[in-house]
């Protein structure tokens, strides 16, 4: 029969109980991974003045990722702008889209708590005067917040997968 603990000094079978602790935790650790869904932001807009289709100020840190757009229009291409004023800079892109074609986009840029946000539709001009072609706007992007922004929950590892057992129960029935 072979002995738990090895040595013969004190130091060895310390070293020994303690190399064994270390290999039968590895084996009995389990890992839990939160996801952190990011916030979808969802409008539909009848543009009014200027063609404005979004106001908005970040309510905290974090990121705005991906999204879609869908401009309703007589025109075949029709110019968003983006305006992001993040302290005393502000930064201004123009985008030619297409109209009646979903297009998606990846934005993702870092914002912070109180960057305000922007979004238009530019009308063209017709001998001088701006023609509202465009009827509706639809847009939707997601909004990741940061860690920091985030609120916090403590779980011992066992309510966790009795939230787990739980909603397998309820999915059975």
């Amino acid at each position: 029969m072979r002995d738990f603990v090895k040595g013969r000094t004190a130091d060895e079978k310390f070293k020994s109980i303690s190399t064994t602790l270390k290999h039968f935790s590895r084996r009995l650790s389990k890992k839990v991974v939160g996801l952190i869904p990011a916030a979808p932001i969802i409008k539909f807009v009848v543009p009014g003045e200027g063609g404005a289709i979004l106001n908005m100020i970040c309510p905290v840190d974090g990121k705005i990722t991906q999204g879609c757009v869908y401009i309703d229009s007589s025109d075949k291409l029709v110019s968003l702008g983006l305006r992001l004023r993040r302290g005393g800079r502000t930064e201004e892109d123009t985008y030619n889209m297409k109209t009646n074609v979903s297009l998606p986009f990846s934005f993702d840029t870092e914002v912070r708590l109180g960057d305000m946000i922007t979004l238009w539709v530019e009308e063209p001009e017709v001998d001088g005067l701006r023609v509202n072609r465009v009827k509706s706007v639809w847009l939707g992007f997601l909004y990741e917040i940061s860690l920091k922004g985030l609120g916090k929950v403590d779980f011992v590892l066992n309510q966790i997968e009795k939230m787990i057992e739980e909603d397998c129960d309820a999915g059975q029935t």
